[in-house]
């Protein structure tokens, strides 16, 4: 027993050295061992993107340079794409700026690097005229590095394999993944016309952008509501974003596209593209540019979203109003009539009827009502009835709408707009309309 305590206690005394020992080699060379790995990062390429005028690449597959001038970046290649600007920007800035996390200049070692068989050549071209070369090399079979030859440096450096397979890569990489030259919502308002045409399966609309908002121009005339026209129809353009290039020399009459279910023409600072959609399996869709060669890949949603009927752009109203839209407003019913005028911006609008201001809850009311003539019905046919209620609204941009609800039956109104009338409403828009009438006539 007492051999067995005494061993157990000598396994404690090892047990607690060999503790004190490693807690002792751990915390000393932490430091030292972060200021090395500190000190192990350098600067391969550090330039600024206004001394570098082109980078040029010469792989197994392809030479392709893109070039970084006062007026924008071009992709110079064999190739007659549309290149993605973002891409190619985004690609000189990492080339200009590379670091390596080891470094040898031993020359003796190079070929065992990769040197005599290089995958990739990189030449950067500077401002003052003087180029610098690279070569991608072997990976690093330990980690997820790459061996990279400054061939001016004689020097091997250690990057990033990411960094090293943008050198891999073909110029078709960096195709552009859209038709449209859409990129934010800051360049709706370089849109002058959109037509979609969907080949039998829905009936075929055009939306035109004037200084006075936007306009369905056919089949229709009809003023839209500008939140519409975004949620419903510009976004789910600026969606057709592909999330990968199928094919870039293609015949796409191979993929479908000589039978497209949509077609969009979109028109912008007076230039036209045109594309086509067609839908395939898992919810995704193809997209081309009518007469090109590049077949892109996509879900299917925002080619949902364009596929339903033009009426979603009136989403429940025929007219559609804002405060800050109107400068004035002149509503009738039978023999008489009321004026009323907004002035003011933003949240502080505000309205006067014949002199006197209107209740905010009033104001809101007002505009919420006439922008409320649900369309339950399309028509054809003229009506020639005295109308129930009639308003001319004078906007802020100097246009006029001059509106008419013109009893058609008991529960259908017709609404006419400068003279013409494509729909009707019904019998509770109307009420809506009698209601705030009323709320009206109450202040006089």
């Amino acid at each position: 027993m007492k051999d067995k305590r005494r061993t157990i206690w000598g396994l404690v005394i090892v047990v607690a050295l060999l503790g004190t020992l490693l807690g002792f080699l751990l915390y000393q060379p932490l430091t030292a061992t972060t200021e090395e790995a500190a000190a192990l990062v350098y600067e391969v390429v550090n330039l600024p993107l206004s001394a570098l005028t082109a980078v040029k690449v010469e792989n197994e597959t392809t030479a392709y340079a893109v070039l970084n001038g006062t007026e924008g970046v071009e992709m110079v290649s064999k190739y007659n794409h549309a290149y993605d600007e973002a891409q190619l920007r985004a690609f000189l800035y990492a080339a200009s700026h590379i670091s390596g996390s080891r470094k040898v200049t031993d020359q003796a070692t190079f070929k065992g690097y990769g040197t005599e068989q290089p995958r990739a050549t990189v030449t950067l071209y500077r401002s003052d005229d003087s180029q610098l070369q690279y070569q991608v090399l072997a990976d690093n079979p330990l980690d997820q590095n790459t061996y990279f030859y400054a061939v001016d440096e004689q020097a091997v450096y250690l990057i990033a394999r990411e960094i090293a397979a943008l050198f891999l890569r073909t110029e078709q990489d960096f195709v552009s993944r859209t038709v449209f030259p859409l990129r934010t919502q800051e360049d709706f308002d370089a849109i002058d016309r959109i037509s979609i045409t969907y080949h039998g399966a829905g009936r075929d609309y055009t939306v035109e952008q004037t200084d006075q908002g936007f306009y369905l121009t056919a089949p229709v005339q009809l003023r839209l509501s500008r939140t519409l026209v975004y949620t419903e129809l510009l976004n789910p353009l600026l969606q057709l974003y592909a999330d990968d290039v199928v094919a870039t020399q293609a015949d796409i009459a191979q993929y479908g596209f000589d039978a497209p279910e949509m077609e969009i023409a979109l028109t912008m600072n007076g230039q036209t593209k045109r594309a086509l959609l067609l839908r395939t399996e898992n919810n995704q869709c193809l997209l081309a540019e009518v007469g090109g060669t590049v077949v892109y890949r996509l879900e299917d949603v925002p080619m949902l979203m364009l596929m339903q009927d033009y009426t979603v752009l009136l989403s429940g109203g025929i007219t559609t109003y804002t405060s800050e839209d109107l400068a004035d407003l002149s509503l009738t019913s039978g023999e008489r009539s009321l004026f009323i005028t907004f002035t003011g911006s933003g949240a502080g609008v505000s309205a006067q009827m014949d002199g006197t201001p209107l209740p905010q809850t009033l104001q809101n009311q007002l505009i919420k009502t006439l922008s409320q003539l649900t369309p339950t019905a399309e028509i054809t046919a003229s009506i020639a009835e005295e109308p129930t209620f009639a308003w001319t609204a004078t906007l802020r941009k100097g246009t006029q709408e001059k509106v008419s609800i013109i009893p058609a039956t008991a529960d259908l109104y017709v609404v006419s707009i400068n003279g013409t009338a494509h729909f009707a409403t019904d019998a509770a828009a109307v009420q809506r309309v009698q209601a705030l009438w009323d709320a009206l006539i109450s202040l006089k």
